[in-house]
């Protein structure tokens, strides 16, 4: 019923949130918190594109509906896909939700920054500095992605929240800040 979803225990593609269409969300990396980030937009009705480095991955998600790396326990719902090519990830994407740590952010965007559109909203749940650059995650996207430099599509999610307690559906709190978005 109603409150299993609002409880973010409801699976599947439905209406977005307050009955808004589903979105196409991209989730940068495969790890914990990208696979419970995943789960926690396509709880919400959204296609959820993850981008991973690597094939495995890639074939555990799509065929059997695990992430066999990171909490390989919980079973993927069926709005979630993963593929190791930034295109297709990346194909008609309004959102993208960023869970690549920040020392790896640079090299990751390095290679796929010129595909991301100015329009797309680009939310970032890295924390920390830049053990080289001292540099935060807001500075670092604006040097690594031009398009983004203005900061107008940028937004930070942050909380304390726990990737096991994301899947299981615990109850968790978390601010998601922006200049504009």
């Amino acid at each position: 019923g109603g409150g299993a979803r609002g409880a973010g225990m409801e699976a599947g593609p439905g209406p977005g949130p307050l009955g808004g269409p589903p979105r196409r969300v991209a989730v940068f990396g495969s790890g914990s918190f990208g696979t419970a980030m995943a789960t926690l937009v396509a709880r919400n009705g959204h296609a959820v594109r993850i981008l991973t480095r690597r094939p495995e991955v890639a074939e555990g998600i799509n065929e059997r509906h695990r992430n066999p790396a990171h909490l390989s326990s919980f079973e993927l719902l069926p709005n979630i896909r993963a593929s190791v090519d930034p295109h297709e990830v990346l194909r008609d994407v309004e959102f993208i939700v960023h869970c690549v740590p920040l020392q790896a952010t640079e090299t990751f965007l390095k290679d796929i920054s010129h595909l991301i559109p100015a329009s797309v909203r680009f939310i970032s749940t890295s924390k920390g500095l830049h053990t080289n650059s001292l540099e935060m995650m807001h500075e670092l996207v604006n040097r690594c992605m031009p398009s983004h430099a203005d900061g107008e599509m940028f937004a930070v999610f942050s909380g304390p929240t726990f990737a096991q307690d994301l899947m299981a559906g615990v109850p968790s709190g978390a601010v998601c800040a922006s200049a504009s978005v």
